[in-house]
């Protein structure tokens, strides 16, 4: 007998299972930290960075009147002492959990069922947009998840190989579910209610199910009283009752997008239908287990149906709260293309075009709502001696002290006091408030909103300020994150010091300065336009002599020549400059519909837009007055994308334009 190679042992050692858990872990850990240290943190992530901070003792008060469980904050502030209060530290956390939740799916998957189902869930987890935005958030939602695949690991342990150990790991887990997210509750009723189709197979293990489910409930009990008090209720609470928009938006949204719905949708909807006439058409093959198929029915759907159902009465209905019925969507579609009655090579066939759907539809760097990152640091570009700067809403503070002074987010319990002392105001009232500010020695307001909807919908504290002689010189928004500059009456929106004038070339319209603004010193390019040309040029026909702001012409749009003078460049040639000041004056005829336009295109595609429509903004016709628009070009745009700036008017009425300036400059 020949003694075996260490090629021989290799093969035995690394199994092509092995590897390719390997790879699904790479590519996992790939996916969900390329582009990690790029993003801000958003919505509620300041909220458990700012608390997770704080030592264990404090904790506790936090716990006794938050409406969320403890446990994702004690963990995530046992790992911020060994990695450190930062915004990458605690997403890699979510990422870490994220990828864990993976592997245990794998294993779940290879263990319970078979090889060719492990992989395949495998490859929808890996390439499931939900599941890659939700590992960068800093909230409970990946440690969920990781505990719900675990849940249903020991769960399937009872059902099918009964012992003691599995009992009480299944009642930790479950407990950790609960101090994990209330609404985990859905799971329990899922394996409660598909628990007893395992009854004539499997007494013991059913029992033992109970078993560990009474050692949970007895275990929770003590703290029922901190989760009724604080219970949301009806009215009382950001959130409202959903309607059915919602629920079909959060169900795409779960699922990829619409069109991986509708592909998912038909394949359940097909197995329904393979399940019931299988007796006599064998679709499946023998390892096919209908109270299998079942359970994994169940958590996809019955989670999402009873959050709806129950989030009529309290207000908790978000897709994030149930990001965890994914995992039965993707175990349900891979255990029917896994198990179909057919050779390897066609379930192979069958499953390629889900792969190619995922794959296309997979978002590599998901939007998110609040882009702190960027906006803070212009704040203190922006801000001098004579600058303040309000923070709305009134909890935003956690936020935007974050990236402003880490050192005062870090001194938790005098955070606002030391954001005073540097001009930052977050509420309108009480000892920290710009209630108490003396404007007349302020040359600017710098205005960050976000979520400002819920605490200043009517935009008074914008009034406030105009009411008090000062104006908008530039806005700046991104989905719910806004920055708005206020300078007084009395002074120049921006202070820039040119430092080379190049006049247009003959026949041209447009002279460009360089220069910097002052005091920040970014640099800056503008361009700028009276519309003159000389006499012996060709002059287009919408350039007119009927009316003009200064100089001799302007440009007149309407339906015979619906677009201005304007600018066309790529992205490349703005050097990374993506911060836009557009301002022109504008003489309009009454039912005239011009708009100024910014927009971003690729082959006729638009990929960024924004406009401003002139009529609305200036409310009397027939006299000349200044309009603007300020904008922030997405920073994943390519650099051979096309800008365009231009006026557009399709209307029959005219709209004359004078005095068109477009100032570039660095913005993030």
């Amino acid at each position: 007998m020949n003694p075996l190679s260490s090629n021989d042992i290799d093969k035995r050692l690394i199994s092509p299972m092995t590897w390719f858990l390997i790879l699904f872990v790479f590519f996992n850990l790939l996916f969900k930290f390329y582009y990690l240290p790029q993003e801000s943190i958003y919505g509620d992530e300041a909220y458990s960075i700012f608390h997770a901070q704080k030592p264990l003792g404090e904790l506790i008060e936090v716990f006794l009147h938050d409406q969320n469980p403890p446990l994702h904050i004690i963990l995530l502030h046992f790992w911020m002492q060994i990695f450190g209060v930062s915004d990458v530290s605690a997403k890699a956390f979510s990422v870490i959990l994220s990828v864990l939740c993976g592997v245990v799916l794998f294993v779940f998957a290879k263990k319970f069922l078979n090889k060719h189902t492990a992989i395949i869930v495998s490859v929808l987890f890996l390439f499931s947009n939900p599941q890659l935005f939700y590992s960068h958030e800093i909230r409970t939602y990946a440690l969920v998840e990781l505990l719900c695949i675990t849940s249903f690991y020991y769960y399937f342990k009872l059902l099918k190989e009964p012992n003691k150990i599995a009992i009480l790991m299944l009642a930790i887990v479950n407990l950790l579910l609960l101090f994990s997210h209330y609404l985990t509750i859905f799971i329990f009723i899922t394996q409660f209610i598909c628990v007893g189709l395992f009854y004539k197979q499997n007494k013991k293990g059913v029992w033992y199910y109970f078993i560990s489910q009474v050692i949970v409930v007895i275990a929770f009990i003590p703290w029922l009283k901190v989760l009724f008090v604080n219970l949301p209720e009806s009215g009382s609470f950001w959130l409202t009752a959903p309607h059915f928009a919602e629920l079909k938006w959060f169900v795409f949204m779960l699922n990829g997008n619409e069109w991986l719905f509708i592909l998912f949708s038909t394949i359940i909807l097909s197995s329904l239908l393979m399940v019931i006439l299988n007796k006599r058409f064998r679709f499946f093959n023998e390892d096919f287990d209908f109270k299998i198929y079942i359970v994994f029915l169940f958590l996809y759907l019955l989670p999402i149906a009873l959050d709806y159902w129950v989030a009529q009465y309290t207000p908790v209905f978000l897709g994030r709260y149930f990001l965890y019925s994914t995992l039965g969507l993707f175990l349900l579609i891979a255990y029917v293309l896994g198990n179909l009655n057919a050779p390897v090579i066609v379930r192979t066939l069958v499953f390629i075009p889900v792969l190619y759907c995922l794959v296309t539809a997979f978002d590599a760097k998901p939007e998110k709502e609040d882009d702190w990152k960027a906006i803070v640091p212009k704040v203190k570009r922006m801000q001098t001696e004579k600058t303040v700067i309000y923070v709305s809403a009134t909890y935003k503070y956690k936020d935007f002290s974050f990236y402003y002074d880490r050192e005062a987010f870090m001194d938790y319990k005098n955070t606002v006091p030391r954001l005073f002392e540097e001009h930052v105001y977050c509420s309108k009232e009480g000892a920290w408030g710009w209630d108490k500010i003396n404007l007349d020695s302020v040359d600017q307001v710098l205005f960050v909103q976000s979520h400002s909807q819920f605490q200043d919908p009517e935009g008074a504290i914008k009034q406030s300020l105009l009411n008090k002689h000062f104006k908008i010189c530039s806005e700046y928004s991104k989905i719910n994150i806004a920055l708005t500059v206020f300078k007084k009456d009395s002074l120049p929106c921006s202070e820039i010091k040119i430092l080379k004038e190049q006049k247009a070339e003959k026949c041209e319209f447009w002279d460009t300065n360089t220069g910097i603004t002052e005091p920040s010193g970014d640099p800056v390019i503008v361009y700028k336009t009276n519309m003159d040309v000389e006499a012996t040029c060709v002059i287009p026909p919408l350039i007119t002599n009927e009316k003009s702001k200064s100089g001799n012409f302007s440009c007149k749009i309407n339906k015979q020549n619906e677009y201005s003078i304007g600018i066309n460049k790529s992205l490349k040639e703005l050097n990374g400059m993506r911060e836009l000041n557009i301002s022109a004056f504008v003489n309009y005829e009454e039912g005239s519909n011009a708009r100024l336009v910014v927009s971003v295109e690729k082959k006729g595609a638009s990929l960024y837009r924004k406009e401003v429509n002139v009529s609305e903004k200036m409310k009397t016709p027939n006299v000349w007055a200044e309009i603007s628009l300020s904008a922030l070009i997405p920073k994943d745009l390519k650099d051979d994308d096309e800008l365009k700036i231009y006026f557009w008017n399709p209307s029959e009425k005219s709209a004359f334009i004078d005095d068109f300036v477009v100032q570039f400059s660095q913005g993030y």
